[in-house]
């Protein structure tokens, strides 16, 4: 028996894919959602419910989930596809739902119902509600999102002035953080140590450490410029801040959590989104009808996509490319039959953390297997004797999109 001889990375530039991500806007008065892509090209327009508010996008990049304001309903977008799949009819609410969050396996989706004090639970499969936690009594709720692990959700509540915790174990409420005058959008550092909370009317941004759910510090903003979308770049450095009465983005430097910069807005900035490769900021501008394009590193605009009428809501899919599998061998085999003996070359790797539908083998340039996404080994049998074979392994998710090759040598005994 020999071991492969050689294990290496490569990349096939005829199988993969440009790395893909797409950002949803919400039009209020369109009753529908734009999508634009990377070249800043709106590719599709989805009519959904009445009066679209704000939209969330599942930690996969799978679907949009989009809150409908006027109809009291949650309109489901296939990224796929760019069609709405299922409509989900909420509990009556006058006010209609608020935020949308997933849960970080994407099995739930927490809902804020605006006006109310409490949060619907929602199962993704069957679309249905499966449970609606009660919170603090004369509430309510607006923003809903995840700690990184899970374990929490967090929500905004205008009426009481607090961020509440959610146990997402129990669906329950935990602790009430009390934070500024009307606290209506948050964001989570990447690392999940700092939650950053916009104040729409005490014109400041309360910033939480989550590990002890206490408020660190209280950022100043303009005087009267009622902040309201937040985002943080992936890298964690930086916190954009849409200040909708003064035309402003300020921009918050996290590590000293000053304002280090303010970008002039022509319109009225509403929510904020960053691309995954945290070099474009994306806002919604409700009075010109358009997406504004800033490009990070010089916090300037670089272009201007026309969408539709009063655009509110801005979320950008994560990568939608599959991350490659690790750790990939080969080792060649014989059985040993009565009146003969086959060579047979055994494959195995690490399953890619990233979600995906299938696995692609290649022998020496040619396609020989495609495996269900759960698989972490495959035998090639009949293999000539003395002959080096070439395999390669890629993961391949259900946007036709492919990760990293990894190629390694196997020779037959």
């Amino acid at each position: 028996m020999k071991p492969f001889l050689c294990l290496f990375f490569f990349t096939l530039f005829n199988f993969i894919r440009a790395s893909e991500f797409y950002t949803y806007v919400t039009n209020f008065s369109s009753n529908s959602v734009s999508v634009i892509d990377q070249t800043n090209s709106v590719t599709a327009t989805i009519d959904v419910g009445v009066w679209p508010q704000s939209l969330s996008i599942s930690p996969d990049g799978t679907y949009v989930y989009v809150s409908n304001t006027q109809n009291n309903t949650i309109s489901v977008i296939s990224v796929k596809t760019n069609r709405v799949i299922h409509t989900i009819d909420l509990l009556p609410n006058p006010n209609g739902p608020g935020e949308s969050g997933s849960s970080p396996d994407g099995a739930y989706l927490y809902v804020a119902n605006q006006g109310l004090s409490t949060v619907s639970v929602i199962d993704t499969k069957t679309y249905s509600i499966v449970n609606t936690i009660n919170l603090t009594p004369g509430g309510s709720t607006f923003d809903v999102l995840f700690s990184v692990n899970g374990n929490y959700a967090y929500v905004t509540d205008r009426n009481n002035n607090v961020v509440t915790l959610i146990d997402t174990v129990t669906q329950t409420q935990g602790v009430n953080i009390a934070v500024g005058t009307n606290p209506i959008l948050a964001a989570l550092t990447p690392n999940g140590k700092y939650l950053y909370v916009t104040n729409l009317y005490s014109n400041n941004v309360t910033v939480i450490e989550t590990a002890s759910n206490k408020v660190v510090t209280t950022i100043s903003l303009t005087d009267g410029s009622a902040p309201y979308g937040i985002a943080i770049t992936p890298n964690g450095k930086k916190a954009y801040v849409a200040q909708s009465s003064s035309n402003l983005i300020e921009v918050i430097d996290t590590e000293t959590n000053q304002v280090s910069n303010k970008i002039v807005f022509d319109g009225v900035p509403q929510q904020l989104a960053i691309s995954p490769d945290g070099k474009t900021l994306y806002v919604a501008s409700f009075t010109t009808g358009q997406t504004a394009i800033i490009d990070i590193e010089t916090n300037t605009f670089s272009t201007f996509v026309t969408v539709g009428s009063y655009p509110i809501g801005v979320a950008t899919t994560p990568m939608l490319t599959p991350s490659a599998p690790t750790n990939f061998n080969g080792v060649s085999l014989k059985n040993n039959f009565c009146v003969a003996s086959e060579f047979y070359n055994k494959l195995s790797w690490q399953n890619s953390p990233s979600r995906f539908t299938s696995y692609l083998i290649y022998r020496n340039g040619l396609l020989i297997a495609t495996l269900p996404s759960d698989t972490s080994s495959y035998e090639d049998h009949n293999r000539p004797p003395h002959q080096n074979d070439t395999y390669t392994l890629i993961a391949k998710n259900s946007f036709g999109n492919q990760s990293e090759a990894l190629t390694i040598v196997v020779e037959t005994e």
